[in-house]
């Protein structure tokens, strides 16, 4: 960066900030997408990406420089895409597409190695519909992706001083299915759903990264008044998360001792409102986690806690347009 928003960039410095480690990471790439069409219902889509990377870890004692822990450089790495849409009715289209994966990572391993990047293809088949003049679209799609190289957090790390490590997961599979309906009820009045599940194992057939819900659902809907309330808009919406769990070292590193941590699906409902003053100026409320819904948005194992959810809050805004 030569410029700092019109200045010279800051001079960070490790002896000014006290950090004892640093990673400085490099990504460079370029794209080209180009579309087919093979007829006025059938499109093929053709692309991909041309990758530069470098990443590396310095560690420092007081401002002096250690070593460098890690480095790791993956140049002209080439990610292709293709895809093909089909209109198989006039409010309806079907379509695939397969890309594969390309993403470096900054977790280390055991020997403060970096991992290598997560590497594979994802395979994905849909459908999208439109009826009753365009007011109802109703989508639906089916996924496969394939990855190696995935980091799973090595038992005992992450705890009591002890940085976090992970291993390499080989092989893991992810498969799962959406379902998303936008429904225009009235000229006022819309409607959202949404539902999605995807499972994830590694080449062993275990499930991994549990902490995360399998099933998610959401659903929102949102009201334009007319008349003499033409400026106010009210809206709501629920999110539902099915239950989800991970295992807590209580032991060390050395003598893991784990403890299955389950999380209860839980449902976040939030309110909205907004009225127009006038042409420029509006005033909204925004309520979130209406019934104070107590949840872990993450449990994390080898730390013994979990990141708690946002308690109920209440938000109001007023905005000009200048």
């Amino acid at each position: 960066m030569e410029h700092f928003y019109g200045n010279a960039s800051p001079d960070f410095k490790p002896e000014r900030t006290g950090v004892d480690k640093t990673t400085d990471t490099k990504m460079f790439g370029t794209f080209i997408n180009t579309r087919w069409n093979i007829a006025d219902k059938f499109k093929i889509f053709t692309g991909g990406r041309m990758s530069d990377w470098e990443t590396k870890t310095r560690n420092f004692n007081q401002g002096q420089l250690i070593s460098t822990t890690s480095k790791q450089k993956q140049s002209s790495i080439f990610v292709p895409y293709v895809a093909a849409t089909y209109n198989i009715f006039p409010t309806s289209t079907i379509y695939a597409s397969y890309t594969e994966i390309f993403k470096p990572q900054s977790s280390l391993d055991a020997n403060d190695n970096f991992l290598d990047p997560v590497t594979g293809s994802n395979t994905e088949l849909g459908l999208k519909n439109s009826f009753f003049d365009d007011r109802l679209d109703v989508n639906a799609a089916v996924f496969y992706a394939q990855k190696d190289n995935v980091a799973e957090q090595i038992a005992g790390t992450g705890l009591n001083g002890i940085e976090a490590r992970y291993r390499a997961v080989k092989g893991a599979k992810t498969k799962g299915f959406e379902v998303e309906a936008l429904g225009q009820l009235t000229d006022a009045w819309t409607l959202t759903f949404g539902y999605a599940y995807n499972d994830t194992e590694d080449a062993k057939g275990k499930k991994i990264n549990t902490a995360n819900p399998k099933q998610t659902a959401k659903f929102n809907t949102n009201y334009q008044f007319s008349g003499d309330l033409s400026g106010l808009r009210v809206g709501g919406s629920l999110n539902w998360y099915g239950s989800s769990y991970d295992y807590i070292n209580m032991g060390t590193r050395a003598q893991p001792n784990l403890i299955k941590a389950e999380q209860e699906d839980y449902v976040v409902a939030s309110l909205y409102g907004a009225y127009d003053l006038n042409e420029k100026t509006r005033v909204s409320l925004n309520i979130n986690n209406l019934f104070d819904e107590q949840y872990y948005t993450r449990i994390i194992a080898n730390y013994k806690t979990g990141y708690m959810g946002d308690g109920r809050s209440a938000v109001v805004a007023l905005n000009y347009k200048f």
